[in-house]
């Protein structure tokens, strides 16, 4: 089985930590002087919901035809390629992301496979300002049972639901040592808890098979050094179960 490590999605790092520590991407060097940004807002879903059960589709459009490495959504009419990575690069510069390397191949019988892309796009790429959606960033649009193509590296080709769309706060790593320093704190408990079972549904090698596609929400938190270095202060998960054919 493998060993899974939790991970801190930013706004321009997928950072790992694993036993306490982090490992820390280029975006986390020490912070400049302050700089002054707008506080930006990552779309969030209209509703959240868990473990939809879906009625197989009626029939499968025929003419979806996309690159090995890829992902596409015929109700955002987007979709975006990936690569594998323990890393999600720190310039958001393109629709680009990547599949976790610890997670499952999307070609496994079980488990999670776990896509994981920017909300946006940095200062300079397409306007000076930035902040242009990305198709990961449409993700929020996604409704009970849309469709997605995932197609693996090897060429198979997934098609799946989506069953379960979560808002979920952006992994603490400090919180289980809080929650243990402050064993009468129940909101401290409730939130390990609740940090626990979103780790336990994205970073699994056995069980049901999902692709799990997720990115930034909310709004934006502290700044962390740099132009674009900041982070939202959500995950949005979108959890899709494969179609029988």
């Amino acid at each position: 089985m493998k060993k899974y490590q939790a991970l801190l999605l930013t706004g321009t790092a997928l950072t790992l930590a694993a036993g306490g520590g982090f490992v820390l991407t280029q975006a986390y060097q020490e912070p400049a002087p302050a700089v002054v940004q707008e506080i930006a807002q990552a779309p969030s879903p209209d509703r959240e919901f868990m473990d939809y059960q879906c009625p197989p589709p009626e029939q499968l459009p025929q003419d979806v035809d996309i690159a090995p490495g890829s992902w596409y959504s015929p109700a955002l009419e987007a979709g975006a390629s990936f690569s594998p990575s323990n890393y999600l690069p720190a310039e958001s510069i393109s629709d680009d992301g990547i599949i976790y390397a610890a997670s499952e191949a999307v070609e496994s019988p079980e488990g999670a496979s776990l896509l994981v892309g920017h909300v946006d796009l940095q200062p300079g790429v397409k306007s000076p300002k930035g902040g242009e959606l990305t198709a990961w960033g449409n993700l929020h649009k996604l409704q009970a049972c849309d469709l997605i193509y995932t197609k693996a590296e090897d060429g198979t080709l997934v098609i799946s639901q989506v069953t379960s769309v979560i808002v979920a706060p952006q992994f603490d790593p400090e919180l289980e040592a809080k929650a243990v320093a402050n064993p009468s704190d129940t909101a401290l408990a409730e939130q390990l808890r609740e940090q626990r079972d979103i780790e336990a549904r994205i970073f699994r090698a056995t069980g049901k098979k999902t692709i799990d596609l997720m990115t930034c929400s909310g709004p934006s938190v502290e700044d962390v050094g740099g132009e674009f270095q900041f982070r939202y202060a959500d995950n949005l998960i979108i959890e899709t179960t494969p179609v029988s054919l």
